[in-house]
């Protein structure tokens, strides 16, 4: 009789387990979309994050607070589901970009603490965050070093890279790098930068090609651009908030701007 109850017992010990598990791998696939915003409401800037699981907003959280002046909020998410989060931190009299990163502990998220990305030359700003179908995180920004800012990338794939000019060095400003996944799989990265000979700022992007490393896992499959005007942002988002949302299971446009009701690419 004994025995009977404790096979029972086991055996429905093990079955909660499992249940358990399916659960938590199920609700990662739940999450749709993740917003990031900056509340600068009172003395200190605030950095807030809110989940949409199953067509509804879960409460907001405050994963960072400073009293620096907060700007270009970037959100990635590995295949592993690990999360990447880099923002433009002005601290004196020069920006630095900052970042955390995130896993998830017994279904919740946990954050590190911030730590700067990079304090290179005068200014750091407008972050965009891609990972390609091999896990590469792909972190593009504009930096000024000099008279004019450039677009500069930085790659992790096992460990982070030397930061890299995109393109050929030139005496204009280049800004807002904007960086998607094309349905080949390459890494497109796109910005504005300013001709002299038009008298205006006029598009530029550049094409990279994602390779697999030796200690990588096979590629995921690419998945179709999303609607984002379909999905509204949280609802306790003070009015005229800039709010970056994240598409954590699209592939190729992983995340677009919203402003004032508006969203761009």
């Amino acid at each position: 009789m004994l025995k009977i109850l404790f096979n029972f017992l086991f055996y429905s010990f093990l079955y909660t387990a499992l249940l358990t598990s399916k659960a938590s791998a199920d609700s990662k696939d739940d999450v749709s979309a993740e917003s990031v915003w900056i509340d600068s409401q009172g003395q200190s800037q605030k950095v807030m994050f809110a989940q949409l699981i199953d067509d509804k907003w879960q409460d907001e959280s405050l994963i960072y607070e400073t009293d620096n002046a907060l700007t270009s909020l970037a959100l990635g998410s590995a295949p592993s589901g690990e999360k990447l989060m880099v923002w433009t931190e002005q601290k004196r009299l020069k920006t630095e970009l900052m970042f955390m990163t995130a896993r998830e502990v017994s279904g919740t998220l946990i954050w590190t603490q911030a730590s700067t990305f990079s304090n290179k030359g005068h200014e750091n700003f407008s972050a965009s965050i891609v990972y390609d179908q091999y896990g590469t995180a792909w972190v593009f920004w504009a930096s000024t070093r000099e008279d004019y800012s450039d677009i500069v990338l930085r790659k992790f794939d096992g460990s982070w890279g030397e930061i890299e000019l995109v393109h050929t060095k030139n005496t204009v400003p280049d800004i807002k790098p904007r960086a998607s996944i094309t349905e080949s799989g390459d890494v497109l990265i796109e910005w504005v930068s300013y001709d002299y000979q038009v008298g205006d700022y006029v598009s530029r992007f550049r094409q990279y090609k994602s390779t697999i490393s030796s200690d990588q896992q096979s590629a995921k499959t690419l998945v179709d651009k999303v609607l984002p005007s379909d999905v509204q942002l949280p609802p306790n988002m003070y009015t005229g908030a800039q709010a970056l949302l994240h598409f954590p299971n699209n592939q190729m446009v992983q995340s677009v701007l919203y402003t004032q009701g508006s969203f761009s690419n």
